[in-house]
């Protein structure tokens, strides 16, 4: 389709748009005459002639059909999420430009039913402040939002008196492990003592997130992450001087400085019992769990109060593997304590099929 008018061309996008279809402008052409002539690609589910002559002509194209796609992601800023349900019997509405979506609150609606104590484990601190507020809004006295590391930081103050988070922790143990065992560094060059230090530190973080202290498989996950690892033959006994340090620090109940890996780790190493004592259990983005997080994930699913959990996620949009997680962290929950059904969602109501 064209035309001059260019009021005319965005009238025209507009009702291809509303009627499913796509129209994109094509680059204005300049006539001889020094007019400006605009031009649409239009692409529809249907024919848009009402003429024979036309009609006949045209075929739908299932190669190069109209379609939508997200070409960018841009922050517009930080607002209360709002769920819309219609009366629709399939949910969808239309939003800006014609796209079709839907947002219920299916949580709420589960929880408006089920009046037994239920905790929704969130991914992160925003969702899982947003999810709060929302069960507070409710008056949902039953249900609790919270992060694995919230969880895990109220489950270390029942077994320590006195709780500080430094995200230094790691450097204290080096400083010390310099300070205890000067043998280790002796001879080394200043490039080779950085290289000693940074690869303990990234042994550390890759022990409590795989739950191991095997020197040679925490190398091998490492050197798949793309870490490099300090080829130095007094690694294996600096590694186990570290380990030695650092558990010698979760020894004291009066104080105990952790980090954000402490918050999930300590629970499952000490084997602490979990406070927090639900029904039902809501895991979401389980797609993205790590190892250590399942284990401590186990000490909630074990709890012989919990009657049932749902764990939610898509494997296909599992993003976290750069910070541990796991890829096949879906398919450990085959593996718990209590029985697993798998229910896919295999029917989507975000967009049309055609879209899909």
């Amino acid at each position: 389709f064209s035309s001059t008018s260019e009021l005319l061309i965005a009238d025209m996008k507009t009702l291809v748009n509303s009627l499913g279809g796509t129209a994109i402008l094509r680059k204005p052409d300049i006539r001889e005459d020094k007019t400006t002539c605009y031009g649409l690609n239009v692409k529809t589910h249907f024919c848009p002639f009402g003429v024979s002559k036309k009609s006949n002509n045209w075929k739908f194209s299932k190669k190069n059909g109209p379609s939508r796609y997200i070409t960018a992601v841009e922050k517009m800023g930080k607002c209360e999420q709002v769920c819309i349900k219609v009366s629709n019997p399939d949910h969808l509405y239309l939003t800006d430009n014609f796209i079709v979506t839907h947002n219920t609150s299916t949580l709420m609606y589960l929880l408006d039913l089920v009046k037994k104590k239920t905790l929704y484990l969130a991914f992160n601190k925003s969702v899982q402040e947003e999810v709060q507020n929302k069960f507070e809004k409710k008056g949902f006295k039953h249900a609790k939002s919270m992060t694995i590391h919230g969880l895990g930081m109220q489950t270390l103050r029942t077994e320590y008196n006195k709780l500080d988070v430094s995200n230094n922790k790691n450097w204290g143990i080096i400083n010390t492990l310099q300070k205890e065992q000067p043998a280790l560094y002796r001879g080394l060059s200043v490039k080779n003592k950085y290289a000693l230090n940074f690869t303990l530190i990234e042994l550390n973080n890759s022990a409590r997130t795989w739950y191991t202290e095997d020197l040679d498989t925490l190398t091998k996950i490492l050197k798949a992450n793309g870490t490099n690892v300090a080829k130095l033959p007094c690694l294996k006994d600096a590694w186990k001087a570290f380990i030695v340090l650092r558990d010698k620090g979760y020894e004291a109940k009066s104080y105990l400085e952790i980090d954000y890996l402490d918050m999930v780790y300590l629970p499952v190493k000490l084997g602490l019992e979990v406070p927090v004592k639900p029904s039902y259990l809501l895991i979401d983005e389980c797609q993205d769990l790590s190892l250590i997080q399942h284990m401590f994930v186990d000490l909630l699913i074990d709890q012989p109060t919990l009657k049932k959990f749902v764990a939610v996620g898509d494997p296909s949009q599992a993003i976290y593997g750069f910070s541990g997680a796991m890829s096949d962290s879906y398919k450990h929950f085959y593996n718990k304590s209590k029985p697993v059904i798998e229910l896919p969602l295999d029917v989507t109501y975000r967009c049309p099929q055609l879209i899909v």
